[in-house]
Parts: structure tokens; sequence; C-alpha cells
């Protein structure tokens, strides 16, 4: 590539870009239903609300065959709750549910995600053009994703630094320690391949891959080698593998496993999709325990979706001689388990139960080609035993055997060296010798085995078939490119043995064939089924015969699997197909197939005694195959026990066009059914006995038929007939072309049939067009194609000529159609207006002027009036159809905008009563679902749930007036049919009512008539039936609405009639259905049957007025009857009873209401009580809940002692004082809100912000309790607590606890599993804050902190735990000392447990989390902790230490393993290990330790700072200079050294600004893995990216840094803050993964904020860079990498070399995607051809102005500036080509010549002066001081000097 000297800015392209490789971005289809709400955000984003179960959406279809390569699904995400291992994929057309499933885990910064689908892919044939995938969100109840750029591609490996990687970024594991760190990678959802470089003794470990919230998904390659292990399995499905759904292969797994839980295997533990190829097991797995343990020798329990083992072979041997239930191969298979050419070769020894050989639940499993040596209590279907003898799996007899039966090569075995068959083609072939036949098998006992393949003699072939053995000739069918070239029956019935042997095989006819004679059996049985493809070439076979009455399975074609194609072939009358089940031309197909069929047919006969007979195709078995059948028919007798079809038996998913039938069948469901069983797809299909479009045998003899499937055209015909000799369709192109004259049929089939073809055609064509009304053009057109059809002689010119003559004929048909259409919508719709007087105005005037119109086209009528459209009928069809239209909406305007007064004006809305779902109606959330009644014809909309409903349209311009809108509605609340709770409401505009409850709509038992006004009994389309309504005694009263059925029913009958009506005064009108959120429980609301009514004025609509009142009144009565409960009052709660007598009074007043207006104004009186009835309502729920808490807190402390006498006495009053308004009635709804007393009592804390701030005891029992209620709030303690108990224990923490440094005493006795602070957490924060007291439990997962983290990510940091655990649980407890159970991310940081666990019967703890499951990082811990239990399947620090990134922590005493970090009693007595915990450094430490006093580190700030001396030892006393600043604007921090720069990080507070200076030159070569200064981890108030800084370098210089990480390498990552006054030299920067830039990855972001939130600006000023930067992915910017808020650049510049792959790269800034102002700023550098200073603006809003200002794009011939979007402002721009440096020279000093200064000399360049007051010059007169970089006059940067001038450091260098 072409480089150049280039400067240049920046701009944005999307976070993640697409590579390449990468298909288009996918879009969501439907986006409303299936549980879900989708949101277009734009730019490929979308926004997913998971509303209720199983929620999915479908994909739109790929638009192209994928590519090689592309076999990963990838889009970045936001999530914020885990989805766990339920998310999966669809591979669309479903069959069989080809599921995929994948986690996705809670995240708030864009995560990629990208999920291997290769497996998925192969096993169901999924990419080509058109295939789609369903996107199913697993069931996580409410939640929110944010998706985008969603898309399939090429894998894009992640760059690990601790393990070696191949050029494709595979793992290469060569040492236990290697796979360990790479099954700590994967269960973090890294999805990471492998290959094993050599043997692994894995002995002792049980870092295992795949956890139960991140399946193993990649690929593991053995490559041949062997792990062996040797554990203890404790937990389910803790194997090798512990929950898998990737690929595994080529891989030896050895040793022993004793099993003290259920559901192992042992390779895999539970398996979820995934293969298995070429794999051998020789575990050894032991247990004592009884029940059911399902065992399995690779794997304990298939979970779902599909699984293949391929080539694989168990010789362990598993003994559970007191269980139950185990398999050879799969303990159990809930899914789809498929084995092929496998072997089972173990010894299984169970106590009862199920024992298989290969699998559990066998009816879920395919067997293809296996075999077993040893009988066991069961066995599976398509196993074949093998009996050997003597030792026969070492002296190659199973090999042998094994390898026959299969029919290829599949195990190996190196005799005398493996003791057993191997699946590695790198050992050897096994072979018979001796007295053996020609295929290896003996023939008495004189043989044995041997690797020499000459040993055998060789095969007598004859007619295809060996005459001693029986073997196939593989030579005997000829073969043209791979395809066998069948041309007689002996070579037929060849290919079916051929196929029995387990081949692949495309073949052709290459003549017609007769079977007579020849005993024949299908191609393809069950366990060798056929996979290819078959084209007859058009001929026939005769006398076929099979008869295999005990076969399921039966025709031409047995069992086919995978991607089959059979075409062109007909069986005629002599054949015949019988069998037991699954009959056809093809049986059956299994497994995952794509069977494609087209011109097959089948004259003979099929009879099959059981299920699934059909002509064509038998079952699409488990509707597994994709099926198509095309241009096929049937003629014969079609016999089925039951289930048949004259097509198919079953064809479920099938697309079946232009098939027919005249077959007698026998054996069918119904008429419905008698072509083809199965939810399929047929167009254009035909049959004599009742499915798809009737016809009779005539029509077959006439030629109609013919004519109909060839879509009414003659050329390009697939079906042909001779009408003279053809009693049918035929394939044979020899035979006649049918044609229709008339009502005629005839045929071309010779001279004399085409001359009267024509004068037929020709006559007709022109009887055709008299008189026709079409277009003009059209007709002389189709004159002159007759005038030229007329003159044609021969068969080749007319079939030439035809495809014209029948456009031309369709062409005018069309028009023809479209112009009596267009006749037809005028008069209707003259007749219409005649008819309908009930509306008026211009648009009726204007529409009833054009269909009475002669006028000429005009700018009125661009094409004229209707009557001159109909009469000269010059438009074309499209034109017409589009004057039809024209006509309905003129129609549909003047009926929407010119009703009169009385009219009934529904039209208004948009799908008013449901005909098409929701669809029409506005609003977040909807209802869920709409169904029409069967047999009333009414349509019901219905929401069932506990979230909130507002559906709602709004019309703007209709007409001033009153609008009154009848419908029919109902509700039911908590699910509840006797409750009278208001919670749905009908509303226009401003005026609502509530509709009226199921109970009160109850419909009395004797005037119930099902199907009418009520529904009783469901059908299967809706079974939500009615409520039954019971005395006490259960005595059946009276069927309450429930359901849409239910709703549609009622509505018909005119029960749960509403009505409502409002003014309109501003030509604006909104119709709504709103539903409150549920108080508990769900909620049912229906409504139907919707109709809106206008009038002029009130008075006109007075006859609703009263049917209005009348409805109000009957509400409001219910209001004023309903009776509040104190004992459960969130069910029958109080209100204002104010409201209650606005209600009384209003109802009294409807029968004193003399005029309309005081009528409307009791209506808007009505809907305002019924308001404020909600909010008040509300308020008095929202007091019982505080007045709850009270008394709860109260009984509490009263319990403890806890409480003084008079305060117990005063608060008690409160809330007896509360108890007594509130059933009164008494407080109002301002009062209830204010809840002043109950707010104001001693034990409640003092809310500040969202935080409660906790100052007692009583105050901590009183927020615990608020969080156990279902409050979300954070807490800071103000004091410590001495009084927490199990009461107090919080259910789930969601919030951030801030312990502020004080303690909470436990005294916790424990009943249940789940003990700590929380018992669970789900994101929550716990930090500063010290646990003392203990805990007692005879219960699992007791920790200090948290019993189990849940969900999110929760975080604990200074956190101090010292307390007790006393256990009595027998076994495992999964104890810890600050977590129990981690089963979704934690990350703890600065935590210390020493306390104690103890209980000698308990084992399974962890010294700080007693398991990890899921991702769990522990930085800067200490554990001191006595761990006084057993210490088996103990853990230091954590148990599963695979899930588990342990950083810097450290222990005292081991406890189970030993880790690294071991420390003595005398390092944490020195101060060392309080040191190193602060990682080295002295300045805002979390850790303290006074010594001498202290025995250990401590996180108590009122204790001393560690520094270390000169001398190595540590002191309170020696603090470093940093240490003595407060890195404020007045005191900075000073930075003189490199360590220094590393302690920057720990300097900053997340939210504050931090100021740093330079007090001199840096080098950083020292510098290995700098951690960038702001990033994702880097959280204040829920946000991240918010370390600010401050750095003011003072003219001093930071050289020689170099980055390669993984995310934003740069020196300060995301800047937000100020940069000024320094020069970044010799910066060396490689991105292989996210975007960067050397300077920074991102300029500023949008959580750079101030108090109020509004954006702050990045400012780098004074700044100058040297160095070079790679990037291959994103973004690649010199100075910056993204422009993401608010930046200026002023008096900068940069000499930077690039390299980059990517479109976005940039000088200045790759993306610039906010405000971005750039003054006096120039650059050079060598950069990639074609790029500038801004790499995109993609992205970029239009208020986000970029301004450039003196800008040199320097030596740029081409004058490329780069990306510049349309609102960016640009002046002073300069573009230099390095041949004239005074043109650079005075241009930059001309911009501020008290900034920039320059010697003038020539191949000099300007730098900056004056940095900061009292600072000289820097970088002398070059362009930056020590810059060695060279280069010729060209500007180009050159390795070395040679003879010539060259420039360094800004001068002429001259080599002589």
């Amino acid at each position: 590539m072409k480089q150049k000297f280039l400067l240049f800015l920046a701009t944005l392209l999307a976070a993640f870009s697409m590579s390449a490789e990468d298909t288009g971005y996918f879009t969501f289809l439907d986006r409303g239903q299936n549980s879900v709400g989708i949101t277009d955000l734009g730019n490929n984003m979308w926004l997913v609300n998971v509303t209720g179960g199983d929620p999915y959406a479908l994909l739109s279809p790929l638009e192209a065959d994928l590519k090689e390569g592309q076999n990963t699904v990838k889009f970045e995400y936001k999530l914020n709750r885990s989805l766990g291992n339920g998310v999966e994929f669809f591979f669309s057309p479903i069959a069989g549910g080809r599921e995929q499933q994948f986690s996705l885990e809670p995240t708030d910064t864009w995560t990629l995600a990208q999920i291997d689908i290769s497996g998925s892919m192969n096993s169901f044939n999924w990419g080509k053009a058109g295939d789609q995938l369903r996107f199913d969100f697993g069931d996580p109840g409410s939640g929110t994703i944010q998706i985008r750029n969603l898309r399939i591609g090429a894998y894009e490996p992640p760059v690990i630094d601790d393990l070696k990687q191949d050029e494709n970024g595979t793992c290469l594991l060569s040492t236990a320690e290697d796979l360990a760190t790479y099954a700590g990678y994967v269960n973090k959802g890294i999805l990471l391949s492998a290959k094993l470089m050599n043997d692994i003794d894995y002995r002792g470990h049980t870092e295992f891959m795949g956890t139960s919230a991140r399946h193993y998904t990649a690929s593991f390659d053995g490559q041949g080698h062997s792990i062996t292990l040797g554990y203890t399995a404790k937990e389910k499905y803790q194997c090798l593998f512990s929950y898998f759904g990737g690929t595994l292969k080529n891989l030896v797994v050895k040793g022993d496993i004793v099993g003290e839980t259920t559901h192992l295997g042992c390779v895999l533990g539970g398996t979820s999709s995934g293969t298995i190829n070429n794999c051998v097991c020789e575990v050894n797995l032991t247990s004592e325990l009884t029940g059911d343990v399902t065992y399995g020798g690779f794997i304990g329990a298939h979970l779902s979706a599909y699984v293949y083992l391929n080539n694989c072979i168990f010789t362990g041997k598993i003994s559970a001689p007191n269980a139950e239930n185990i398999a050879g191969m799969v303990g159990w298979t809930d899914g789809r388990t498929t084995m092929t050419n496998c072997i089972m070769a173990a010894d299984l020894e169970v106590g009862g139960g199920d024992c298989y050989n290969f699998v559990r639940h066998p009816s879920e499993a395919t067997l293809n080609n296996c075999v077993y040596i040893k009988e066991t209590t069961h066995k599976n279907d398509g196993a074949k035993l093998l009996t050997l003898t003597g030792d026969g799996l070492k002296s190659g007899e199973l090999a042998f055997r094994a390898n026959a039966y299969m029919g290829t090569t599949a195990f190996y075995q190196n005799l005398g060296e493996d003791a057993f068959p191997v699946p590695f083609d790198t050992h050897k072939v096994v072979y018979a010798k001796g007295d053996v036949r020609c295929d290896g098998t003996p023939n008495g006992e004189n043989y044995s085995f041997t690797n020499d393949p000459a040993a055998l003699p060789p095969h007598q072939y004859e007619d295809g078939f060996c005459t001693v053995c029986g073997n196939v000739d593989m030579n005997f069918v000829p073969q043209i490119d791979g395809v066998l070239q069948i041309g007689n029956g002996k070579q037929l019935n060849w290919l079916s043995k051929y196929v029995a042997m387990g081949n692949k095989a495309d073949a052709v006819l290459t003549a017609d064939i007769d079977m007579a004679g020849i005993e024949f059996e299908p191609i393809g049985t069950p366990d060798k089924r056929f996979t290819g493809s078959f084209d007859g070439q058009f001929h026939r076979i005769s006398n076929l015969t099979v008869n295999l009455p005990e076969q399921q399975g039966v025709g031409l074609f047995g069992t086919v699997t995978g991607s089959v194609v059979v075409k062109n072939v007909i069986l005629d009358a002599t054949c015949s197909i019988t069998g037991k089940s699954y009959g056809g031309v093809i049986g059956c197909a299994k497994t995952s197939a794509n069977v494609t069929i087209s011109c097959v047919g089948n004259e003979g006969n099929v009879t099959v005694a059981e299920q699934n007979g059909g002509g064509i195709f038998g079952c699409n078995d488990g509707n597994c195959a994709l099926l198509t059948m095309h241009n096929c028919y049937v003629t014969g007798n079609i016999t089925s026990g039951r289930e048949g079809g004259a097509l198919s038996g079953w064809a479920h998913g099938a697309s079946i066009q232009n098939c027919w039938s005249t077959a007698t069948v026998v054996g069918v469901d119904n008429e419905g059914t008698s072509m083809f069983r199965g939810d399929a797809t047929a167009t254009n299909c035909y049959s004599t006995h009742g499915q798809c479009t009737a016809i009779t045998q005539d029509d077959a003899v006439s030629g109609k038929l013919t004519y109909m499937l060839n879509g009414g055209l003659v050329a390009d015909a697939v079906w042909y007939q001779t009408l003279t000799d053809d009693n049918h369709p035929v394939f044979d192109n020899t035979h006649g072309l049918v044609y229709k004259a008339g009502d005629e049929y005839g045929d071309i089939h010779d001279d004399a049939s085409l001359a009267a073809f024509k004068e037929k055609m020709v006559a007709d064509g022109r009887a055709y067009i008299q008189e026709l009304v079409a277009t003009t053009d059209l007709i002389t057109e189709y004159e002159e194609e007759l005038n030229i059809f007329e003159g044609l002689t021969s068969i080749d010119d007319v079939l030439v000529e035809l495809p014209e003559y029948e456009r031309l004929r369709k062409e005018l048909e069309a028009s023809a159609a479209a112009y009596a259409a267009f006749k037809a919508k005028v008069e209707e719709t003259i007749a219409y207006l005649e008819d309908n007087k009930d509306f008026e105005g211009e648009n009726r005037d204007a529409l009833n002027d054009f269909l009475l119109s002669s006028d000429e086209p005009n700018d009125v009528y661009p094409n004229g009036g209707a009557d001159y459209i109909y009469n000269t009928h010059e438009l074309y069809t499209d034109d017409v159809k589009a004057e039809i239209a024209s006509i309905d909406q003129m129609l549909a305007d003047a009926i929407k905008y010119g009703y009169k007064t009385g009219s009934e004006v529904t039209s208004l809305l948009a799908n008013a009563n449901f005909e098409d779902g929701v669809n029409g109606w506005s609003g977040s959330s909807k209802a869920t679902g709409t169904i029409k009644s069967a047999t009333t014809d009414f349509t019901a909309a219905e929401y069932y749930g506990s979230g909130a409903v507002d559906m709602y349209q709004k019309i703007e311009g209709v007409k001033n007036g009153v609008y009154v809108l009848a419908a029919n509605a109902a509700c039911r609340a908590f699910n509840d049919v006797y409750s009278n709770y208001y919670n749905t409401s009908l509303y226009l505009n401003q005026d609502n009512t509530f509709v009226p409850t199921a109970y009160e709509t109850r419909l009395p038992v004797d005037e119930a008539l099902d199907g009418v006004n009520c529904y009783i009994v469901p059908n299967a389309a809706d079974q939500a039936k009615d409520l039954e309504v019971t005395d006490i005694d259960g005595n059946l009263l009276a069927y309450a609405i429930h359901g849409r059925t239910s709703m549609a029913n009622a509505a018909s009958a005119g029960r749960a009639q509403n009505y409502l009506l409002t003014q309109v005064t501003d030509g604006s009108l909104t119709v709504g259905f709103r539903k409150l959120a549920a108080v508990s429980g769900n909620d049912w609301a229906g409504l139907s049957n919707i109709h809106l009514y206008y009038f002029a004025t009130m008075d006109e609509a007075a006859g609703y007025m009263d049917k209005v009142l009348a409805s109000l009144s009957a509400r409001a009565q219910t209001i004023i009857d309903f009776e509040a409960d104190d004992t459960d009052p969130s069910k029958k709660p109080n209100c204002p009873q104010s409201i209650k007598d606005a209600l009384k009074k209003n109802i009294e007043a409807v029968a004193t209401a003399s005029d309309m207006q005081q009528k409307y104004a009791l209506v808007q009186s009505f809907s305002a009580c019924f308001d404020q009835f909600v909010e008040g309502r509300a308020a008095y729920l929202a007091m019982v809940k505080e007045a709850e808490m009270v008394s709860t807190v109260l009984n509490e402390l009263r319990a403890a002692q806890m409480i003084e006498e008079a305060e117990d006495k005063k608060v008690q009053a409160v809330i007896d004082n509360f108890w007594d308004g509130y059933l009164k009635g008494s407080f109002s709804t301002e009062e209830a809100k204010a809840m002043t007393e109950l707010k104001n009592v001693s034990l409640r804390p003092e809310i500040v912000d969202g935080t409660c701030m906790i100052a007692s005891d009583a105050q901590m029992v009183f927020y615990t309790t608020l969080i156990n209620k279902g409050e979300r709030l954070n807490a800071k303690l103000l004091t410590d607590i001495k009084y927490f108990t199990e009461n107090q224990m919080m259910n789930k923490l969601y919030n951030v606890f801030d312990g502020n440094h004080h303690s909470i005493t436990f005294n916790i006795n424990a009943t249940s599993d789940n003990a700590g602070l929380a018992k669970e957490s789900d994101g929550g924060t716990v930090k500063n804050l010290t646990i003392l007291g203990k805990i007692a439990t005879a219960n699992k997962y007791a920790a200090a902190v948290i019993g189990v983290a849940a969900g999110g990510t929760t975080t604990i940091s200074n956190v101090a735990s010292y307390i007790t655990i006393e256990t009595g649980i027998v076994g495992d407890g999964t104890h810890g000392g600050i977590v129990g159970v981690v089963n979704s991310a934690v990350n703890m940081k600065d935590c210390l447990f020493g306390g104690r666990i103890v209980g000698s019967s308990t084992n399974s703890c962890g010294g700080l989390v007693g398991w990890s499951s899921a991702t769990c990082r522990i930085d800067n811990c200490l554990q001191v902790g006595s761990m006084e239990t057993d210490p088996s399947g103990g853990c230091t620090f954590s148990r599963n230490m695979g899930a588990v990134i342990v950083t810097n922590s450290f222990y005292l005493n081991a406890h189970g393993d030993a880790p690294a970090g071991k420390v003595s009693q005398e390092q944490l007595a020195s101060g060392e290990v309080c040191y190193a915990l602060n990682n080295g450094l002295d300045l805002n430490p979390s850790w303290y330790q006074t010594l001498k006093e202290d025995a250990t580190p401590v996180l108590d700030p009122t204790h001393k700072v560690v520094g270390k001396a000169e001398d190595g030892t540590y002191s309170n006393e020696v603090l470093s200079e940093m240490a003595k600043h407060k890195g404020t604007a007045d005191d900075p921090y000073p930075l003189s050294n490199a360590s220094e720069l590393q302690a920057m990080r720990r300097c900053m507070v997340p939210g504050q600004m931090t100021y740093f200076v330079l007090t001199q030159d840096i080098d950083m070569s020292s510098v290995q893995n700098w951690e960038i200064l702001n990033s994702a981890s880097d959280v204040y108030e829920g946000l991240a990216y918010r370390n600010y800084i401050h750095l003011d370098g003072r003219g001093h210089v930071i050289k020689n840094f170099s980055s390669s990480a993984n995310t934003y390498p740069s020196f300060f990552g995301v800047l937000c803050g100020t940069v000024r006054n320094v020069g970044f030299e010799n910066f060396s920067v490689t991105s292989t993964g996210t975007g960067t830039g050397l300077l920074c990855s991102h300029a500023s972001h949008p959580n750079f904020t101030d108090a109020d939130g509004n954006m702050r600006t990045t400012v780098i000023e004074n700044v100058w860079v040297t160095g070079d930067i790679t990037g291959t992915k994103s973004y690649t910017g010199g100075l910056i990498g993204r422009v993401y808020g608010p930046t200026v650049v002023k008096n900068c510049y940069a000499n930077i070399e690039m390299t980059s792959t990517v479109d976005a790269t940039g000088v200045l800034a790759a993306r610039v995607t906010a405000p971005f102002t750039v003054t006096n700023f120039y650059g050079a550098g060598i950069v990639p051809e074609g790029k500038g200073l801004v790499g995109t603006t993609a992205g970029k809003a239009d208020d986000a102005v970029a301004t450039y200002t003196n800008v040199v794009v320097w030596n740029n011939t081409d004058k490329t500036f780069g990306a510049l979007a349309d609102n960016d402002v640009t002046n002073g721009i300069s573009y230099y080509d390095g041949t004239n440096f005074a043109e650079l020279q005075q241009t930059v000093v001309g911009w501020d010549s008290k900034r920039w200064s320059c010697t003038m000399e020539e191949g000099a360049y300007p730098v900056l002066i004056g940095l900061a007051d009292g600072i000289n010059a820097v970088a002398g007169n070059g362009f930056a001081s020590g810059n060695t970089a060279i280069y010729n006059l060209n500007g180009q940067r050159v390795m070395k000097m040679q003879k010539g001038i060259y420039i360094q450091n800004g001068r002429k260098v001259l080599v002589k």
C-alpha cells in the first residue's frame, strides 16, 4: 500500500464496526408479539422489552447463502439481568425444535456476544438465502435488553496473555495449568477454541469447562492426546465438560471419578447441544449412592436440542452397585441424541432400575451403525451385539467386526500396542487373515487379525456382488464425475446395497428400469439411511416390488436423512410397495433432513398395515425434515391402516406445489387430509378426493388439469399431454403442449395439431378483443402479435413466439380485469353516496364530481375524470389500480371528515374492533391477545398479567362537537372472580369511566347460553372459559367473563356495556383503554365491540347522555358500596370518604339535572372523582404499607426488648390513629401522601436522595423491613449496629449498602439455606463494612455478606468479616467467609475474612466463597480466618476455582487446596502484606495497620498507613511523596517517575476530578501491562468511565510508552478532564480488539457530567504526540480514537506512524460523534493511503458540530482532509506537500506566535513554547526533543540514512 505523510481529523463508526466477512445487519420482524415489545432505535440498534413467558422474535431472512467461515452470530448488547442459559436460536424454517442455547450476562456497557452456530448449520442444513433465525430470549420475566449490529460472520477470537494461541486464536494447551487457565476463561463466557498439544495429567483438578450459566460452546480438539482425571464429584454435572453445547473431537479421557452426586458423565455432565467426534473414554466412574444416579459413559444427561456422537468408544467402567438408572453412553436424554458408528465396550454395574447399553429415554435417541459387546437389562434400537471370542478388544476382532457392520473404517488399532480400537486414522486399519473369506469373516476356526491388507483372498464378483461373501462390487456401476449411472435393474438393486453399507450416493437413471425377478430392498434403511441425490431423468421403473410387512419406512427409498434430492422418475402401475408403516416412493425422513422431491410420479400401489402411507412420501418423522414436494402425482391405490394420504401420510411443514392425485386412498383421517396430513402449504394442487382444489377424472383426461398445473401457460411447461393418447398429465416433453382456446382445450404434438392450435388461438384472440375494455396500446400490441402468430409455420417458431404471446395475453387480461374493477368501484361508490347521506362536505363533493366527470386530464384530474378514464382506457393496469385506490381513499376521507351529526364515526379509529390484533393502537403497553369468537363473530382483546396497560388512538382534525363511546369491557383484579376492585378505565380525552368488574357483570346460570352470551365449553383455539361463581357451599350461581372469547360473546349479548362522552373543542380526540399495574398477582381486562358516535351539539347527544350518566352512576355506586378491609387492605383498600361523598352527590344530582350542560358537568365531575379515587386509593395503600412496616418493626423491637416503654406507646398511638383514620376515610389524599406522623416516628431512618441514613438498631430493622417489602433503597450506616438477627436478613439485595466504616453484629439462627446480611443479591453493592457476631445454621450457604449471588453483578468492597459460622450440617455446607454461592458475577475487592467457620461434620466450605459457578473476581483480599471444618472439598479462597479470578490476594493457612498467595504470620505482622494489598502504594489506601499493635492488616481508616522505607522495611512513618498531597487543584499529586504514573489510578476517586503535575520527564520503558486510567470498572452512581483527571505536564515529556491491551489500549483510555502542557514521545500502541488512539481511546464520555447532569468538556491543550499505532478492528486514531463527548483540541501537533486495516482511521481522530473544536493543529506521519484527519462521522447527531480552525493537513498532495459532516465548519485549512518548509513554518507560527516558534531554517518544524508561566520553550528547535525518526525530502519515513539528504529532529542531515 502506498503510504504518505498526512495530517487529519477523525470521526465515528459504531463501537464494534462490521468486518468485511460479516453479513448485513439483521432486523427484527415481529416486534410486538410473542411476549416481547421491540423498538427500533435506529442505527441497527434495538430495545427489547420482555413482557412474559416464551419471548421470541423472528429475524429478517438471509439475503444470500452464507460463505465459508460465516458461522458465528455476533451482536453487542446491554442487559439488566442475567438470562442464564435459556437464550436460544431456532433455525427456521423450524422443524423439530432446531434450537441452540447460549447465555447472556448482565452488563451496562456494550458487550460483544459471539455464538458459534457451525454445528447447528451442519445439523440443520441451514445457511441458505431465505433461511431465518428465531431469537428466543429465555424466560426472564420482565426485563430489558438492548441489542445492536446483529449479524453473522467469522469468529473474532480474543487475545489471551497467559495462554499460547495459534494464528486463528485457538488456545494451545500443554499442561494441567494451561487447561485450568483455559477453563477459567471459557467459564467467564469468553469463546475460545482449544487444541491439546500433549497428554495432560489432570488428577486433583476440578477446574472444569462450562457452567450452568455459561455452557461450553467452543471447539476442543484433543488431537489424539489424553486427559487423565482423578476427583470426587460433589455437584451435579461436575465433569470435564460440566455444561456443554460446543464441539469436542479427537480426545482420549482416562482416570477415575468417585460420584457423590447424581447426573454425571465420564466426559460431559449436561449437554444442551453439540457434537462429539472421534473420542475415547477409558474412565472408571464409581459410586456408593442409592436411587436414581443417571450416569453415562460419555454424557450424564442431554438436556435439550440436538447432540451428536460420532465414532466414539467407551471402554471404562460404571460401578454403582446400590443405585439405579445408568447407560453406556448417555445417562438420560431429554433432547434429541444421535449416535453414529459408536462402540460401547465398557462394564456397567448397577443395583436396579434401567440400565441401557447406550442411552436412557430411547424414544428421543437415534442410533446408526452402533455396536456393543455386553448385554444390559435394556438395549437400544439400531445397535448390534457383537459377541467376541477371546480377548476380542485387544486382538483386533472388535475393530474389524465393528467396521464391517458400520460399512466404513471408523476405528483403527495398532495391534500389539493398542488395547482396544480407537477412532484415530493415525493408527492402522485392522484386517483378518488365515481361514477367512474374502470379506475377512472367519471361514473356520483358524484365523487371526492383522494390520496387513494383503492377507485377504480376492472377491468373486457377479452382477455387482461377491458370490462368496455378498460384498458389493464398488466398480459395478459406472460413474461420471462421481455420479452413479444406473442403467438396469441389477444396478438399481446394487445401489440399494451400496447405500446399506453407509455410503452417500448421487445417481441417475440412464434407461427405463424393469425390476421383474429382482428381490429389492429400499434404498436406505432405518440404520443406513440414504443421503444424496437421485435423478431418474424422466425414466420409468416397472415391476418394482417391495414387500417388507414388518419394516417401518418402505419405498423405492426407505429412510432418508440429511440433504436429499429425488426427481424426474415414475413408478408405473406394475410397482407395489408394502410395509408396516411409513410408505411411499420415499418411506420417511429421520433426524435432520432437507428433502426435495420434484417431478416424481407413482402409478402403482402403496400399502402399509399401520400408519402414514402416502403415494410420494410416507412420513416426516418428528417433523425433522424441511420438505419440498413440487410437480408430483399419484394415480394408484394407497392403503394405510390409519393416517394415510394420497401424496403423504405426514408432511408437516412441507411446501407442496403443482401436485395432483386421482388415486384411490383408504385409511385417511377425513376428506380434509386426503392428499396429505400435517401443517403443510399447498399451492396449485388438485385432487379428486376433497383436499386441495377439486377435479374430476374428466379434468385429467380433457387437458384442463395439465393447463392448470402449468399455470395457464403453454411455454415453459412442466406437464405435457397428448389428448388423444394420454389420460392424464405426463412429464414427457415429446407429448403435447396443452392450451386453452375459449372453453376448449387442445394440444400441440404434430403439424396438424399445430395448425389447429394457431387457428383456434388466433380466432379466440380476435374474438376476445372485440369490444374489450382494456389498455388501448395493449390491444394494439396484441393484434399485432396475433398477426405474427398466424404467419408462423413450424412448431419451433411457435414455441419461440409463445412467451411473448402469453405475456401480452396475461397483461391484457389483467388490464381488462382492472378496468372492470374500476367500473364496478365507480358504480359501487356512486350507489354508496346515494344510499348514505349522513356525511357531507368538500371531500364528498370532490369525490362525486370525479365519479361523474368526463373531463380530459387536467390539473385537478391528472388522468381525467372517471368517465373519461373508463371510456378512453388509455391507462395501464397499475395506473388503473391506483385510481381505484384513490377512490377508496377519497371516500374514506369524505366519511372521516364529512360525517353529520348523529353519525356513527367508528371508522375514525383504525382497527377499532381488533380484527388485525392491536395494530393501529398506540401505547407503550397494549393488550396481549385478540381472538374472534367462532360462534358470534365478535372479536375481543384482553390483557392478563401484572403490568399496566395504556392503549389509545389520537385523532387530529376531527370536527368539534360531542363524541360518544360505546364499548363492552370488564376487568378482574387479583385474578379474583369475586373482587369489585376497579383498575381499568375507558377514556375520551380528559373524561373517563371505570369499566365494571367480572363479578358485576356475572350471568345467572339460568340465563347462560353457551356460545351466545357466554363461553362455558372451550374449544382448542381458546382454553380460557367463563369462571364459575358459587355460593359458600359451592353451588353454581353464575358465570363471570374470563378470556377473549368470553368477552366477545358477552359483547355480542350486550353484557358489560359502557358509555362515555366528551366534548371536543380543539379538533383533537383521544380514545383509550387503560389498566393500572397490579397491586399483587395478575389482573385481567377485556375489551370488545367499540363504537363511536358524533353529535354537533350537546342537545343532539341527549339520547346517549342518560346512558352515559347511568353507566357512570353504576360505577360510582360500586365505589361507594365498596367495603374496606383492614385484614387484607391491598385487595380491599379504602379511600378518602370525601371522594365517596362527592360521588354520592353526583348520583343524586343526576336525577335533578335539567339541561345538557348540567349533565355534561356531571360527566366531568364523575371523571374527576374517578381520577381522585385512583390517586386517593393509591395514597391509602401506600399509607397502609408504611403503617404495616412500622408495626412490624415495633413488634420486632418489642421481642428483642430494644424499645423503651414510652417510645413504644408513642409509636403505637401513631399506628392506632392511622388505622382509625384509615377505616373512617378521614385522611385526605394529600394527608395520606404526606403520612406525616408515620414518617416521623423515630424508628424510621431519614431518606436522603434515595439513601436510608441509619442511625440506630431500630432504624436498621426498619430498613431491612422496607427492603423485604420490595422497596429498593440504598443504605448508609451512621452508627454501629449491635442487633441483627435472622429476621433482619434481607431477602434480596439490589441496591447499595454502605457501612460507612461502621460494624454490624450478627446473632443469626438460620432455619433455611442462604444466610448473611442478605440471603441473595441481584446486582447489589456492599462496601465499607465490618461484620461481627455469629451465624448458627444446620443448612447450606451461610456467609457474612451474601448467601447466594443470584443475579446481576454483585460488588463487595472494603468489607471485613469477623463472624463465626457455627454449622451443624453433615456433609456439604458450601459456606464462605464473605459469600456462600456465586451463581452470578461477583466483584470482591479489598475484603478480609478473619472469623471462624466451625463444624467438624461439615465439608466443602471456602475461606471467602463457598462455591463459584459464575465469574468471581477476588482482588486485594486477605483470608486469615480459622477454617474448623472438614477440609475435604474445601478451598482456601473459593471452590471451583475455574470460575474465579484471583489477583493480589493472600492467605495465612490453606484449607483444602493450597493456591498461590500464602503468607506467614511474620509477614502479616511486619506490614509487608498490608503494603502489598495496597499494590505497593501508600496513597489512598484501602488497607491499614498500626504496626506493633495490629497483627494483621485491617480495613479501618482510623489505623495507620503502611509505607516502605529505603532499606526495604515497612513503617507507619515513611510515606511516599505522593502520599503527602491531596490531588486537589491547590495541592495536586506530583509525578516524577514511572511508578508514580502507575499509582495514578490508585489516587483517583470515581466522580471526582483528580489533579496531577509532572515534576520531571518520565521514561515508561520499564512499565509492562499498563492499566488505562479510566475504564468501565471506574463506576460512580451506577455509571462507568467516571475517573476524571487534570494533568498538567508543565512542559515535561512522558516517553517510551507501549500497550497492546485488549480493551482501549492507550495512555488514558477514556479521557474525561484536561491534559495540557505535556509531550508524549515515542508512544507505541497495537490494538487487535477494541479501537483506540495513542493518547486516548475516547475523548470525553456521555457519563462525564456535572452535578446537574450536563455534559462537561474534555480539553487537550499544548500537547504533542509522537510514535506509532497499529489497529485492526473498529477504529484507529492517531491522537484520539473516538470523540465521544464535547472535546476541545488547541495548540497541538502529532507525528505518528499509522498502520490500520479499518475504514475509520484518522491522524487526529478516527471517529467524531460529539461536538469537537480544533484550533491550531498540525501533524506529520505515515498513514494508509486515502486517509486523512478524520476517519468517519457516522452516527454524529445533527447538533454535534465539529469546528476546525487553523489546521495543516501535512504532506498531503491529494488534499484529503477526511470525513466531514454537513454541519461541520472549517476555516483556515492548509494542505502542505512537504517541499516548502517556509510555507509550513509561516502558517503555523502565524496562528499564535506566543505559543508557536520555529528557527525558520529549511527542514525545521514549528514547536510549542510557553506551555506554562515561567516555563521555557520545549523541544528546542526540532519537532520533538529526542525524536530519532528519519525522513527523506518527500516526507517518507525510512529505516536508516544512506547517501543523500534527510531530515531528523527537524533538521537537514547530509550523508555523503
